[in-house]
């Protein structure tokens, strides 16, 4: 082979590489039977307790966690960090296993109810042992149009995330989730109809309709507060602030909270049982 031939042969060869990648990063990534599934949003259960001053102890069978509402105004930004928790997986449960943790944004309107949530899912498939991870965003909005992403693989367990959401007068809503660990990010933006009437914020976890995921050591929420009207406030300083313990269909407890502290914007979550 000449010097010419092994030109045209370089470059062919090189042109076949990229043809290969560039089928390899633009194709959808497809997961065989068993495999990743979309994780979904939490149920829209407005806080019992809004109104009254204080914290209210409360057994939720849908979360474990703190929220409350804005005492006038409505929420321009949102904001929270945590830790993805450490998973291990019980593969002689009947269902698989998850834990959901994030931050929900809530608003009621008389054309209907508003929802955004930001977090990161870490789950187990039934019997199996190994957990993955999804980062994703919902929105909702009044007029019933919503929009979501997923981020499956992007952030590890006992990775430390950073949660900003900020709702313009606009209505456009941005999600930006920072991997301050391994400097990853995940932002999303889009419209969404009612923004304007987000009023009640929660730092959760939830199963997302399986097994509650059993995490080793407990999740801690830090730098938990929203901006209303201006205003920045933190967890205890919104109005009719619920404390809630995630419980089962006997209330028996599946996750428990801590008291809030560091000027109201920190506290953790401890694991019970799975069910």
């Amino acid at each position: 082979m000449n010097s010419s031939q092994r030109a045209k042969f370089s470059i062919s060869y090189g042109l076949l590489v990229l043809c290969l990648l560039s089928i390899l990063l633009l194709s959808p990534t497809v997961y065989a039977s068993g495999g990743p599934s979309q994780p979904t949003p939490p149920p829209f259960v407005p806080p019992s307790a809004t109104g009254n001053s204080g914290i209210t102890p409360v057994n939720s069978p849908y979360y474990a966690g703190y929220w409350g509402n804005v005492p006038s105004g409505h929420i321009t930004k949102t904001d929270g960090e945590f830790n993805v928790p450490d998973v291990t997986c019980q593969p002689g449960l009947s269902e698989g296993q998850g834990v959901v943790t994030g931050i929900l944004l809530e608003g009621s309107t008389q054309a209907g109810s508003v929802e955004v949530y930001a977090g990161v899912g870490v789950y187990c498939n039934q019997g199996g042992s190994t957990p993955y991870t999804v980062g994703f965003a919902y929105l909702y909005g009044n007029d019933g149009e919503y929009s979501y992403k997923y981020a499956y693989y992007r952030f590890a367990m006992g990775d430390h995330m950073s949660v900003v959401i900020t709702a313009s007068s606009s209505s456009k809503v941005t999600v930006k989730m920072m991997d301050t660990t391994n400097l990853r990010s995940f932002i999303f933006s889009d419209l969404v109809s009612g923004a304007t009437s987000l009023t009640t914020a929660g730092w959760i976890i939830y199963p997302d309709d399986y097994y509650l995921a059993e995490f080793s050591s407990p999740i801690t929420f830090g730098w938990c507060a929203v901006v209303d009207s201006g205003v920045k406030l933190s967890i205890s300083s919104l109005s009719g602030v619920e404390a809630n313990t995630l419980v089962d269909g006997n209330d028996n407890v599946m996750a428990s909270i801590s008291a809030l502290s560091g000027g109201g914007t920190t506290f953790s979550i401890t694991f019970a049982s799975s069910d």
